[in-house]
């Protein structure tokens, strides 16, 4: 074959490639997502576009090809920095295809607009990058959806957030209200004890008043005074609004804890059996008696309705033992125990088996929101035969 035949040949293939690359880069102008080539220069200058960029950007090919603006130019000033860093790090580690992450680009009337970038490296013999090959996707509906279902979920979030702190507040001042019956109860009888002697103090003649009546009456009014004063200390942490995280002895709060809810207990023991001495956790301690005066409170209705209906002597076990590195607190009564039938709704806001006028609902579902949320634990319920056992699992540290 001749030299000329041979070149006559290559030229009729190479019009043939050439043809055949403009159908396939036609698919572009007129569909969905564009094309772009652009040098490897500072400004990321512009060796090709399809026709369809001027639908996503405003600006025709022509200004591209002609320099009139370079791509760099069209990213969102506040996304720059992440492109150009995405780029780099493609050029610096070998990477021959990679996403962007989704940015924005701004159109020639100001508009903005998302788009999604996939990046081919186009590398010449050496191996050196000479172009980068983009397909340009305009996303800017779907961001934009995302964007307000990202504020939908956090408002819901915050809301969310919102309604748990008032349930929280809400049964705080139930809860509140409650041991402020026991505290007025605690000092009925040392108010009455104080009363007197200042009656007897009144109907004494200033003479007649012996040295020995009066040191007996201070010092009976003192006593009763320190049982309130230590009444109050009983009480302080309960009250206490802190949240501050703290180590604290287990064994202190459920003490405590029984010391507010004793003087209500009528017909009913409290026993503590504690196997744990000593143990320690990292928490906010008011709310673990909180937790432990509302399971304590509910423990006593259970028993006090039972005793309604036929007479027996109430018993409630509160036990404190160590295993496995987890403190396990449990609180058993001989109460009417849980029906099987709604024993799995108890931890439900508003959820009650008791009269309006008796309870809220909320003790036992912010009691599992203070364990399983602030101090990463669990609690557990279950039917005995005599009633029920709730069982608080922390962990120690």
């Amino acid at each position: 074959m001749k030299d000329k035949e041979i070149i006559s040949e290559l030229q009729a293939k190479i019009k043939l490639l050439e043809r055949q690359n403009a159908e396939h880069l036609s698919l572009f102008d007129k569909g969905e997502v564009s094309l772009f080539k652009w040098n490897n220069d500072e400004t990321w200058s512009t060796a090709y576009a399809s026709k369809n960029v001027y639908e996503l950007l405003g600006y025709s090919s022509k200004e591209f090809l002609n320099k009139e603006i370079d791509y760099s130019e069209i990213i969102y000033k506040d996304d720059f920095d992440t492109v150009y860093e995405e780029v780099t790090y493609a050029l610096n580690n070998n990477i021959d295809y990679f996403t962007h992450t989704a940015y924005r680009v701004v159109t020639k009337s100001g508009s903005i607009k998302w788009v999604l970038d996939n990046t081919y490296m186009v590398r010449d013999a050496e191996g050196e990058v000479t172009y980068f090959l983009g397909t340009i996707s305009d996303i800017t509906m779907l961001k934009n959806y995302e964007l307000n279902l990202e504020k939908m979920v956090q408002k819901k979030t915050d809301e969310n957030l919102l309604q748990k702190e008032v349930l929280y507040r809400q049964n705080r001042l139930v809860t509140i209200g409650e041991t402020i019956e026991s505290v007025a109860h605690q000092w009925r009888q040392p108010l009455n004890h104080v009363g007197a002697n200042i009656s007897k103090l009144e109907m004494l003649n200033t003479k007649e008043l012996h040295k020995e009546a009066l040191e007996k009456i201070v010092e009976n009014s003192n006593n009763a005074l320190e049982y309130m004063s230590k009444t109050i200390t009983d009480f302080s942490n309960y009250f206490s609004p802190n949240k501050e995280k703290v180590r604290f002895l287990v064994q202190d709060v459920l003490n405590n804890s029984i010391s507010i809810i004793s003087p209500l207990l009528k017909n009913i023991d409290i026993v503590f059996e504690n196997d744990a001495q000593g143990i320690e956790l990292y928490g906010h301690e008011n709310e673990l008696m909180q937790v432990i005066v509302i399971m304590l409170n509910n423990a006593k209705d259970s028993i006090a309705l039972k005793q309604a209906q036929e007479s027996f002597q109430g018993k409630i076990l509160v036990k404190l033992s160590l295993e496995e590195s987890r403190a396990y607190i449990s609180i058993e009564d001989n109460g009417n125990g849980i029906e099987d039938s709604i024993i799995y709704k108890i931890y439900e806001p508003y959820f009650t088996t008791k009269f309006k006028s008796q309870g809220t609902g909320l003790g036992l579902y912010m009691s599992k929101m203070i364990i399983e949320k602030e101090m990463n634990g669990s609690i557990e319920v279950s039917n005995t035969q005599n009633g029920a056992i709730f069982k608080i699992i922390l962990g120690h540290k």
